[in-house]
């Protein structure tokens, strides 16, 4: 199976997205869950008393995107749900949830530790919830990797239907901000915990000739990614101009697109200071990237994954608006380089 992100060159249709996002403007981050009812966005309620609160949040980001492509409620899924992949990126996962239950089982002891909890602790949980909820029966996987958690999610989904494993992909990134998160921020500081926000974003991604099957319009195109692992890849944190170029390079070769024809770049908080000067230098050593439109699309918004899959949908609005293609860059401190290449509805 090709690594995530390792094909490209036809392009995936996105015919849909979906957003729940809070940042510190909007007031107490909890607020984004009073900010509308979850029960109109998805549609188990029973279930809804068994998922923790950040796979509430990805579920209803998911149906919305589901909903926006014409898909769920009455309307079949093509394949019946067996074509149909669950790409879902969390950094730290359902985090509240599982303090609470080592609280417990500090307190309380093994004997007295709750078993109907435990579920939600391991971080793809949500994509199981998400898999029952909406009956996907397709691949599915969980991306744990920083600030490229989300960009993982969606270049993962892209090898899922390049590869022919399914026809359409749900790309889905949430965090949540709760007390251990908050505790977390207070004493490792705002540079291991950067962005006090949380949120979902989900991107629906489809095979062309399954688009035009059902008589959905494309509102953009996934035209290719690439990703780099480890300390080398990663040209924003280890002054490694080289190596960020050459992810970037083959993000756009397997994209069909020259550096020239870029009209802008969507990037990661992480692109910002410190690591500004190598991105600057890719920009410079691509012919015509320099001259490209930087947008940074609310780092305030949610974290990490959430913010990576908004990322994308900010991407998807950025090129129809100039009519050109546009670069999504993110970096994770610990390592790691992930490029994506959008294009125009």
């Amino acid at each position: 199976m090709a690594e995530p992100g390792e094909v490209g060159g036809r392009g995936l249709a996105v015919t849909g997205w979906g957003e729940v996002l809070a940042s510190p403007g909007d007031g107490a981050p909890e607020a984004v869950l009073s900010a509308f009812s979850v029960r109109d966005d998805v549609p188990d309620h029973a279930m809804l008393r068994r998922m923790d609160r950040l796979s509430r949040l990805m579920a209803a980001a998911a149906f919305r995107a589901l909903g926006d492509g014409g898909l769920g409620g009455s309307r079949p899924l093509p394949g019946g749900g067996e074509r149909v992949a669950v790409a879902v990126g969390t950094d730290l996962g359902a985090l509240d949830e599982t303090w609470a239950y080592l609280e417990r089982l500090r307190d309380k002891g093994p004997a007295l530790a709750n078993p109907m909890a435990f579920p939600n602790l391991v971080p793809n949980a949500a994509a199981g919830y998400l898999s029952i909820l909406a009956g996907l029966t397709g691949p599915s996987a969980t991306f744990t990797h920083a600030e490229t958690s989300g960009e993982e999610a969606l270049l993962w989904a892209e090898a899922q239907i390049g590869n022919g494993r399914a026809d359409l992909a749900l790309a889905v990134g949430g965090e949540e901000l709760g007390t251990a998160r908050r505790m977390l921020r207070r004493h490792l500081g705002a540079a291991q915990v950067p962005v006090p926000g949380e949120g979902a974003a989900a991107l629906l991604l489809e095979d062309p000739r399954c688009a035009a099957g059902r008589g959905a319009t494309p509102r953009a195109w996934l035209l290719g990614g690439a990703l780099g692992r480890g300390p080398a890849a990663l040209g924003a944190a280890t002054q490694d101009v080289a190596a960020a170029l050459r992810v970037v390079e083959r993000a756009l070769a397997r994209a069909g697109v020259r550096a020239a024809a870029v009209g802008g770049t969507v990037s990661s908080p992480a692109e910002a200071a410190p690591g500004r000067e190598p991105w600057d230098a890719v920009r410079e050593s691509l012919p015509g990237l320099g001259a490209a439109e930087v947008v940074d699309p609310a780092p305030g918004h949610g974290c990490f994954a959430a913010a990576g899959v908004a990322r994308g949908i900010a991407a998807c609005r950025l090129a129809g608006r100039l009519g050109a293609p546009v670069l999504q860059l993110a970096a994770a401190r610990g390592g790691g380089l992930a490029v994506l290449v959008w294009g125009p509805g």
